[in-house]
């Protein structure tokens, strides 16, 4: 293809065209500039792979938009048509140009039915007069070439497609895709006050740090010291689709790709408005949220120039309680069996309803001693306390104990804001300059762990006490009782969180002697707030909880004098509700804050062409050197820092990393249009990355690419990634304190010195990854696309934390080398473990993913069908010592990091679309997986869970549905059937990281073009 004839009053590509798929319906990425039409729609043509018929005074004088993105032709057509007083008509197989007012047919052409024959017979040309397509850039590879053609499995997410579930966050989509595990969501991070509100994408669940999130192919500032990007504050408004690498690409875009790439493409190509307004709310009134954003496209100075501008905002109330759904109000849990005993059927642990504490109640429950089983009501007088059934030391099933989980939330309440400018200008025809801003804020809000206290000591003369105990203690002769109390009415503390990013893009890209080059700088930088608010000083509530009876005053104060003096002011803790709001002011703080700044510099300089022609066709070549900076300066009160606070320590740091790199990508053709092959292409790419910290490595691919026909390709990729540590890895802050150790050379438990904090020693993780597919194209029917790949990654020198009795055991057990984090003192006692992040783990996941694909014509609209499928053979982390299997489990050990998923995951959607009526339905199922693999019947009652599925819908209708004007009403139902998680004995009684929590959600709004 690519091939173009001028013939009288007619410009003619000279097109092989498979008859199989209709031309309109045809899915393409296109990558087309704006320029003279007559050059443009040549390069279309060749793009789409369809012929296009245009009379040369259609196309004089006239200029056409820039077209970007996958998505079908005839939406394409109309994208590069906008403004331009070209129509067009589809017609065996061809696309007919002519004037806007000007009927189209036989007669309107310019030349002899004759002559139109001719041009028929040369568009049906064999294959063996097609040339190469043009050529354009994918993610995944550096190389260009058709989309459909790159060797690394990728799936690809239109916008078009994304706005069918009316999802306000495109976070909200993406983790709808089986190949992405939901692990760090509003709702799967509640209680994290690092991690809270965010999106942070997790690419077969290897972790967040392990997916690289980029922006049209470029990187985006980090959101947090642990690596990842925050999906939020990414502006969404201009987000034309999302490409989804679903294999290691370091040797294209560097370290962090080792699950893959996550590649968001911005519409560069928009004119005129697009906007959209919607809110949605749930069955429950909460979970309420709306979406408003506009996004602008001007060209100008003749199409050289173009601005583009959008601004969003977005925000959900969240759901604040556990209590607001059925599900919570069950109280799920495990607890311990009584009857259980080593030698016996019964297992140790009871997954129930109504799984409550018997050591601690929310007004205080004295819980050992003779007076055992004496609580205090809320107006602080002792009653008896209720034990429920399958009572032991610490759990029961139902009567007047603490839930653990009564406080926490299913979804934290997130609001965000965005803007973003793209100025672009073709200074010539060779060269353009772009410049591009953006900034955002991400604001949270999010509870902390509420406080659980289960061995308050009292003595007789606290003067909060009831008399009623105070006399039954004198009488047992108690000098003391012990109370277990879960503070739910002051215990629980508040943190604001803010992450706000501003980032900016220089650059120039022009064509020099038939080399296509890329070059820019881009600046990040963000700033990570966290302000705590109601945080317990464990100081100050040690002080407080002492409290007696002042002999001058007869007042309740604080034992202690010198806290006394200080204004300490004692808490009494008989009772729910009881804790005054001075004593509460006194024992809790709102000075608790911790700020992490982040900046990232990058500059790049990348080439691409085809330096020689081969025996099967054009040899591709790409290269390019790139430099970047990241740097982390992490502050907070001093409060905060010395640990006085009971949640949020965090102690001062800073450090940065220098990135040198230079890569090289070769596109190299092998065989084309012979008896066995359409085309076979080998793919070879390598880079060489110099960071200041651990030095040199290098990652490398080598895929291939095998067209057997029209029906069938294979592709096959092998790969070496890196994942390089993060900043709070290799620099985070000591903490210290003192812990019971058992020295095995010793052989006695004492108390030692453990700092943990991070690791400036440790070098990039190393992950090898191989891929084997088969394509099908118009497979048995017309319209049919599938493709099946397996994957296999192994990760070695994974970066891991490991804790001080695992370092203190396993030097003197079989890793010697963790030895040199252990220092004895003269007496040879150890006096110091270091308890850092080391490159002690390997990991392993491998799989097969499936894709298909059906557009058909049914009636009178069309039906578009495609499904998703990845099965998860295996995935496990073995730390050196021990390996954990994880795959067909829910085990989530790791806040970002490796956790179990499902083996079986799925989603299949349906679209018809009638006349101006679109109607869609999408099915996610979550196959049945084990709690944990790690459980025997001799560990829990319920072993595994079964398979859950969503259903969700969608309608829309175009009130207006015009060329350069549409307005289109939508609604959407999500989890139509209010499908609830299922009981686990994971966090809030399910896996949040798993399940959807919220349930069945309703969304209605506008979207405007004009």
């Amino acid at each position: 293809m690519g091939k173009i004839q001028f013939l009288p009053g007619i410009l003619v590509p000279i097109l092989a065209f498979s008859g199989a798929l209709a031309a309109e319906s045809k899915i393409v990425q296109f990558d087309v500039d704006a320029q003279s039409a007559s050059s443009g729609i040549r390069e279309f043509a060749q793009q789409a792979g369809v012929p296009i018929l245009a009379p040369s005074e259609v196309v004089s004088d006239k200029r056409i938009n820039a077209v970007g993105g996958t998505m079908e032709v005839e939406q394409a057509l109309k994208l590069m048509l906008r403004g331009t007083k070209i129509n067009y008509k589809v017609d065996r197989g061809a696309i007919i140009l002519s004037q806007l007012d000007q009927s189209i047919g036989t007669a309107a052409l310019p030349f002899p039915v004759a002559m139109q024959a001719e041009a028929d017979n040369r568009l049906s040309a064999p294959a063996a007069t097609r040339e190469p397509e043009v050529e354009i850039v994918v993610t995944g590879s550096r190389v260009a070439r058709n989309g459909f053609e790159a060797p690394t499995p990728m799936t690809v997410l239109t916008a078009e497609e994304m706005s069918l579930s009316a999802s306000p966050n495109v976070a909200d989509a993406l983790n709808k895709l089986p190949i992405l595990r939901p692990s760090l969501t509003a709702s799967s991070t509640t209680s994290n006050s690092n991690y809270s509100g965010g999106n942070y994408l997790d690419l077969r669940g290897l972790g967040a740090n392990r997916t690289l999130v980029l922006v049209d192919g470029k990187r985006f500032v980090s959101s947090i010291v642990e690596g990842p990007t925050d999906i939020n504050v990414i502006p969404q408004a201009l987000i034309a689709g999302v490409d989804v690498v679903t294999g290691g690409a370091s040797a294209a875009y560097g370290s962090d790709a080792v699950g893959g790439v996550v590649n968001l493409r911005l519409d560069h190509n928009l004119e005129g408005v697009r906007a959209t307004l919607q809110g949605g709310i749930t069955d429950h009134n909460d979970h309420r949220n709306y979406l408003a954003s506009l996004a602008v496209g001007q060209g100008f100075s003749g199409g050289r120039g173009k601005l583009l501008l959008s601004v969003e905002a977005a925000q959900n109330s969240g759901v604040f309680s556990l209590s607001r759904r059925d599900w919570g109000r069950d109280q799920r849990g495990a607890i311990a069996n009584p009857a259980y005993t080593a030698t016996n059927d019964e297992p140790r642990n009871l997954l129930v309803n109504n799984a409550l504490r018997s050591n601690t109640s929310y007004g205080g429950v004295i819980n050992s001693g003779p007076l055992k089983g004496i609580q205090f009501a809320p107006d602080g007088s002792a009653i008896p306390f209720q034990y429920g059934d399958l009572v032991t030391s610490r759990t029961m099933m139902g009567g007047d104990g603490a839930y653990a989980d009564i406080n926490s939330i299913i979804e934290t309440p997130t609001k965000r804001r965005s803007g973003y400018g793209r100025l672009s200008y073709e200074l010539s025809d060779s060269l353009s300059a772009y410049a591009e801003g953006s900034w955002a804020q991400a604001d949270t809000t999010t509870l902390s762990t509420t406080r659980e206290d289960t061995s308050i000591r009292v003595t007789p003369d606290n003067p909060f006490l009831p008399q009623s105990v105070r006399t039954a203690m004198a009488q047992q002769g108690l000098g003391s009782v012990t109370v277990g109390r879960y503070n739910r009415d002051y215990g629980t503390g508040t943190y604001y969180l803010r992450n706000k990013t501003v980032r900016g893009v220089l650059g120039l890209e022009g064509e020099i002697g038939g080399w296509n080059w890329d070059a820019y700088y881009t600046h990040g930088d963000t700033k990570n707030s966290r302000a705590g608010r109601n945080i317990r000083n464990n100081e100050h509530y040690a002080f407080a909880v002492d409290a007696t009876t002042d002999p001058l005053t007869g007042a309740a104060v604080c034992r202690n004098v010198g806290a006394r003096a200080a204004g300490c002011i004692p808490l009494n803790i008989f009772g729910d509700g009881a804790p005054s709001p001075q004593s509460i002011g006194y024992v809790t703080g709102d000075t608790s804050w911790r700020v992490g700044h982040l900046t990232q510099d990058a500059a790049a300089l990348s080439v691409r062409g085809k330096p020689l022609s081969l025996w099967a066709g054009p040899l591709s070549v790409a290269g390019g050197i790139e430099y970047r900076r990241d740097s982390a300066v992490v502050t907070m009160d001093e409060l905060t820092a010395n640990g006085i606070f009971a949640t949020g320590t965090s102690v001062p740091w800073a450090g940065h990393v220098n990135v040198k790199e230079a890569f090289a990508e070769v596109l190299v053709p092998l065989a084309e249009n012979v008896s066995w092959a359409q085309s076979l292409n080998l793919d070879l790419a390598g880079r060489l990355t110099d960071y200041s910290t651990s030095g040199t490595v290098n990652t490398w691919k080598v895929g291939g690419n095998w067209n057997v026909n029209d029906v069938l390709r294979f592709r096959t990729t092998l790969s070496r990634d890196i994942r390089a540590p993060s900043l709070s890895e290799l620099y985070s802050g000591t903490v210290q304190g003192r812990q019971d150790v058992l020295d095995p050379v010793l052989n006695r438990t004492y108390q030692v010195l453990i700092s943990t904090k991070g690791n400036a020693g440790l070098k990039p993780e190393i992950a090898n990854t191989f891929t084997a597919g088969v394509v099908f194209s118009n497979l048995l029917i017309p319209g049919f696309r599938a493709s099946i790949d397996y994957y296999d990654i192994k990760v070695k020198d994974a970066i891991a934390a490991i804790t001080f009795r695992s370092i203190v055991d396993r030097c003197y057990r079989d890793q010697p080398a963790l030895c040199s984090l252990i220092t004895r003192g003269a007496n040879t006692e150890i006096t110091d473990v270091q308890a850092s992040p080391q490159n002690l783990q390997s990991l392993k996941a491998r799989g097969i993913d499936f894709e298909a694909s059906y557009t058909a014509h049914i009636g009178e609209g069309s039906l578009s069908l495609r499904t998703i499928v990845s099965y998860l053979n295996h995935i496990s982390y073995n730390d050196g010592l021990v390996e954990t299997v994880l795959d067909g489990s829910l085990l989530t050990p790791l806040a970002i990091g490796v956790n179990g998923q499902p083996k079986w995951r799925a989603m299949g959607s349906a679209t018809y679309e009638l006349n101006r009526a679109t109607f869609h339905m999408s099915t996610r199922y979550i196959g049945a997986a084990n709690i944990s693999n790690l459980y025997t019947g001799k560990d829990l009652d319920k072993l595994r869970v079964s398979p859950v599925a969503y259903v969700d819908l969608s309608a829309s209708y175009a009130l207006i549905d015009g060329d350069k004007t549409t307005a289109e009403l939508f609604v959407a139902v999500q989890n139509a059937f209010d499908t609830a998680p299922p009981a686990t004995d994971g966090a809030r009684g399910t896996e949040p990281a798993v399940y959807d929590l919220i349930g069945r959600t309703y969304t209605a709004g506008l979207r405007l073009k004009f």
